[in-house]
């Protein structure tokens, strides 16, 4: 006994004194630290106690308590471990060094821990882990972190022994309960594992803890994350537990993510990491699924924090984009006061970034928010008026140096003929672009132009009181023909080409012969100007305007008066009849256009809209349509109902005429201000209306030899003659809707999917009933053959895919993976896929032979409604209930292109045969066409009353059918798209601020224009920075200002020009301005 109470006071002895010597050092060390604790009672424990703490475990303070009997102990203690890590760190024998650790805690610079240089963990590193009272808590916390920089710092040949020694010691800290301390022990061994997991076989022994606080849903989101990092990078020691725990865990993620995404719009970036997510590869061992899930873990807790980030900023985006585009919305109900619809339609789609107008445009990305009310505003502007789009335009001033007064098409289409001041006649080859020759020979303004029926000569009328007729194919002149006595306004042949008659100043008309030219006879009656000549289409009648207010009709062969009209109130500027010569328009410069029965002279109907003088009409070749020119505007009518239809406000000065292509496909006008322009004016025919069904029809399909047409409506399929619209059979058999219908391949088979849950297939030959597939538990929404005809694959409300043998209706596999409805499938051209599209918003792939998920989709916002392969199986293309739709990359799920246009949820998309287009149904009542390359929309087919619920290609790529809920299946002749090379016609005009600036381009079909300046209506600035002359500018302002209600400017202006330029004397007596 007194050999033990000997060694005791020894000991007390020595850190007494040890202790009074480091008293002073201590309290520096302490104040450095400024570390507190709090008691239960709330008092601040003592630093000395936590110092100690550090470097001596609870054993040996509990032992030195026992012993002392003392309530110090614990200073005692401080004493100690500080005397001890004092005399650590100055022993030279073990190459001990202090370590700068103070800092990470945040609370200044100093010295925390003292760390052996290298190899050996020293026990004041270790000591403090293992103490388990709470009031240790934040230093167990500060030594894990310490021991953690200490093993970032040894270099690669130590780390990994050293990690081995560290490892048992913080699978200690797994074991406790206080959280911060396994957030920090996780930490370290996530760090390790990354740089030695395989080579470090102690990790074995914290799978398991990891793997329960992964599991315990009540540890914070920032340990089980932690926790998962440490298990995805210690996989090569994974047991079943934790990859039980690992999966829960990152469905708890899956379904955060679903739930964060709701309403939100997905970046591409975002769409990538969604569809890398989906990629499914088999995995055998444990150790393959917990790789596999720490991959999933990362990319979710990348969607969850960078994901969530992007999408942020993609709405700030949004929102800011979506002030701008209230701002061009604006600006284009400003273009529709003026009746300047061209330019407010580019206004609007700007707006919404030509989505469906030609978009997405890479540089006018869309500025509202899609569905929202601004966009809906937009797209009424975009779609109210018909697209009428600038196709070609002739040179600015670098041919036609002066106004140009007429045009006129070439019997075939192909070439121009222009008629200008400057006293020449210039003939244009459409294809290219290119003066062909400019014909030459009057000795004053050129007024007129006409075409021989047969192409071969021109005629053309002057101001120099002559009529020339010129050979076409050499430019020569054949003819000249005299006997007017004043200007000549107007020419025109005689549907066999033997005559001419043309109107004149001299308020007659004459008659020539084309051969010899002798006139044949004079025409007297009107008392002022003859203002416009026109043959009837037989030949037999020819109709005159005059600025007498009237129109007179003259028997072509005796030259007498068969009748006069009267009803406008100032003088008719041109006359023109309809194609089938029952009807007559004029135009007049009261302001109107009257539609006249030809035969009784009867008023039909009057259109108003011009705010000016209507200087010519012209007939569509199908006489559906009128175009009128007044002023700077152009506008074209819809006869059928005498409404506007829309208006052109392009030419920067006076339009003289309008001219339609025979195929009346085109327009093209002529203006003061010397250029020509093209318009693509063609409108899609409608070929058929089919009214066979007395419900709703679902679906429609052609056999593959475009003969017929199978139709789905209610609990029937009709089968219709293409030809002639006859019903070819009935089959009656399913007890629910039939959704869908689909032919076989060879033609001889048809099946059908029904709300009875059943799939029947039918001799498409006599109409009977084959077989009765049955395995699903829902209604069956959509039927595809296989491209082999062997097999059939059908989709269902029950969430599945059923591919089925199509000779004996044995189920042959059941694809199973989406989450809601299936809406549709299709097969790729070659039988290896199967594509499906699901109201789980998602487009999954599958392989056709095993069945197998190969990839999944991502990126529509709302339920897919329709899939469809091009015919070169590397695109696939998708429809919505957003109203969009996508093209797809077939093989990685990339999203090429996005379709905007649709107002409302898009039902079915086509593929034509060529893979050019794709046609696109919907519940706005339209169908649209695109290219299927660049997303442009080329056409947009109106005729139905009610939603459009399928449409597809005849074989041949001709035609298109549609059904709808209006009961109607209609057919239309989409074939006049293979002759339109559409323009790219953004390249026409370019935006300063708000203000749509016109370029003069030679040609939008081919190359680069040879001569290019801004030209705006509205801008002064325009004209004096355009390449006119002095003179010419001020003629430019003049009209700029009258036009922009600014009268002062005008005459201001007026007054500058030289007495001697007749646009001067002109302009003065338009305007009424008068010298002082």
């Amino acid at each position: 006994m007194r050999k033990y109470l000997s060694r005791f006071t020894c000991i007390f002895l020595m850190l007494f004194v040890f202790g009074l010597h480091a008293q002073e050092t201590k309290r520096l060390y302490i104040k450095k630290l400024q570390i507190a604790d709090t008691k239960p009672n709330g008092k601040n424990c003592d630093i000395g106690k936590k110092t100690a703490d550090i470097l001596i475990p609870e054993v040996l303070l509990q032992a030195m308590q026992g012993i002392t009997g003392r309530p110090d102990s614990h200073q005692i203690a401080s004493d100690l471990g500080y005397y001890m890590n004092y005399t650590l760190v100055n022993d030279q024998r073990i190459n001990a060094r202090q370590a700068h650790r103070y800092s990470v805690l945040g609370q200044g610079d100093g010295d925390f821990l003292f760390f052996p240089a290298y190899k050996v963990l020293n026990h004041s590193l270790i000591a403090a882990l293992y103490l388990t009272g709470k009031s240790y808590a934040e230093l167990r916390q500060a030594a894990c972190f310490a021991l953690q920089q200490f093993l970032a710092n040894q270099p690669p040949d130590d780390f990994i022994s050293l990690a081995r020694s560290t490892i048992p010691h913080i699978a200690r800290i797994l074991e406790d309960d206080d959280p911060r301390h396994h957030l920090a022990a996780l930490k370290i061994l996530t760090e390790i594992a990354a740089m030695c997991a395989e080579k470090v076989p102690e990790f074995a022994s914290v799978i398991a803890p990891m793997a329960e606080i992964l599991a315990n849903t009540s540890k914070s989101q920032e340990i089980r994350s932690q926790a998962a990092r440490a298990l995805g990078q210690l996989f090569p020691y994974a047991t079943e537990k934790a990859v039980k725990a690992m999966s829960a865990y990152t469905e708890e993620l899956s379904k955060r993510w679903q739930e964060a995404l709701k309403g939100r719009e997905l970046t591409e970036e975002i769409s990538k990491k969604m569809a890398e997510l989906e990629k499914q590869e088999e995995e055998k061992t444990v150790q393959e699924r917990m790789k596999a899930l720490a991959q999933h873990h990362g990319g979710y807790e990348w969607l969850l924090t960078e994901g969530i980030r992007l999408i942020q900023e993609n709405e700030s985006l949004i929102a800011r984009r979506h002030e701008e585009g209230k701002a061009f919305l604006e600006k284009a109900k400003w273009y529709l006061e003026k009746k300047q619809h061209f330019e407010a339609r580019m206004s609007a789609c700007r707006a919404i970034g030509f989505m469906g107008f030609g978009g997405p445009v890479a540089e006018y990305p869309p500025l509202l928010r899609q569905g929202s009310k601004e966009w809906k505003e937009a797209e009424k502007v975009v779609y109210s008026y018909h697209p009428i789009l600038p196709v070609w335009q002739s040179p600015a001033q670098s041919h036609h140096f002066e106004g140009v007064y007429s045009i006129e098409y070439s019997p075939d289409g192909k070439y121009l003929a222009s008629a200008s001041e400057d006293k020449t006649i210039k003939i244009w080859d459409i294809a290219s672009g290119k003066e062909l020759a400019s014909l030459q020979g009057h000795s004053n303004s050129v007024t007129m132009v006409a075409y021989s029926p047969d192409g071969k000569s021109l005629a053309s009328g002057s101001d120099d009181k002559t009529i020339k007729i010129w050979d076409v194919a050499s430019g020569k002149e054949l003819a000249s023909l005299q006997g007017h006595s004043e200007g000549v306004r107007s020419v025109a042949y005689s549907p066999d080409g033997k005559s001419l008659a043309s109107s004149s100043d001299d308020k007659t008309i004459k008659i020539w012969d084309v051969a010899s030219g002798k006139e044949l006879a004079s025409l007297q009656g009107h008392s002022g100007f003859v203002t416009m000549v026109a043959y009837s289409p037989d030949g037999k009648s020819l109709a005159s305007s005059s600025n007498d207010k009237t129109i007179k009709i003259w028997d072509a062969g005796t030259g007498k008066e068969l009748a006069i009209f009267f009803g406008h109130s100032e003088g008719v500027s041109s006359v023109a009849y309809s194609p089938d010569g029952k009807y007559l328009a004029s135009s007049s410069n009261d302001k109107t256009i009257k539609i006249w029965d030809a035969g009784t002279g009867k008023e039909l109907a009057i259109f108003f809209g011009h705010s000016e003088d209507v200087r010519s009409v012209a007939y569509s070749p199908d006489g559906k349509y009128l175009a009128s020119v007044s002023w700077f505007t152009i506008k074209i009518w819809d006869i059928g109902t005498v409404k506007e239809w829309t208006t052109l406000s392009c030419h920067s000065s006076f339009v003289k005429s309008v001219a339609y292509s025979p195929d009346g496909k085109y327009l093209a006008s002529v203006s003061y201000d010397r250029t020509i322009k093209i318009w693509d004016a063609g409108a899609s025919k409608e070929w058929t209306t089919l009214y066979e069904h007395s419900g709703s029809v679902k679906s429609v399909a052609y056999r593959p030899d475009g003969k017929s047409l199978a139709s789905a409506s209610r609990d029937t399929i009709k089968i219709l003659d293409v030809g002639t619209g006859k019903t070819l059979a009935t089959l009656y058999g399913h007890s629910g809707l039939v959704e869908s219908v689909a032919y076989s391949p060879d033609g001889k088979s048809l099946a059908s999917v029904s709300g009875d849950n059943t799939i029947k297939i039918w001799d498409a030959g006599t109409g009977k009933a084959l077989a009765t597939l049955s395995g699903h538990s829902r209604p069956v929404t959509s039927v595809k053959y296989s491209p082999d005809g062997k097999s059939l694959a059908s989709s269902s409300e029950d969430e599945t895919i059923k591919i089925w043998d199509a000779c004996t209706g044995k189920a042959l596999a059941t694809l199973s993976g989406h989450s809601s409805y299936v809406a549709s499938v299709a097969y790729s051209p070659d039988g290896k896929y199967l594509a499906s599209g699901s109201y789980d918003r998602t487009i999954k792939i599958w392989d056709a032979g095993t069945g197998k998920l190969l990839i999944t989709f991502y990126g529509h916002s709302h339920y897919v409604a329709s899939v469809a392969y091009s015919p070169d199986a590397k695109y696939l293309a998708s429809a919505c209930w957003s109203g969009d739709i996508k093209i797809w990359d077939a093989g990685t799920g990339k999203i090429l292109v996005t379709f905007y246009g649709h107002s409302s949820l898009v039902r079915s998309v086509a593929y034509s045969p060529d893979g050019k287009y794709l046609a696109s149904a919907s519940m706005d009542k339209t169908i649209k066409i695109w290219d299927a390359g660049t997303g442009k929309l080329l056409a947009t087919l109106s005729g139905h009353s009610s939603s459009v619920e399928s449409v597809a290609y005849s074989p041949d790529g001709k035609y298109l059918a549609s059904c709808s809920d209006d009961k109607v299946i209609k057919i239309w002749d989409v074939s006049y798209l293979e002759s339109i090379s559409y323009a790219p016609y953004i390249s026409h005009f370019q935006w300063e601020g708000m203000d749509v600036y016109w370029k003069d381009h030679a040609n939008l079909y081919h190359g680069s224009p040879s001569y290019s300046w801004k030209c705006l209506s509205e801008s002064s600035l325009s004209i004096l920075r355009s390449n006119l002359s002095e003179e010419e500018k001020n003629v430019s302002l003049v009209l700029c200002y009258s036009r922009n209600q600014n009268p002062k400017s005008a005459f201001l202006v007026w007054q500058q020009l030289s007495h001697d330029n007749p646009k001067k004397k002109e302009l003065g007596l338009l305007l009424g301005f008068q010298e002082k």
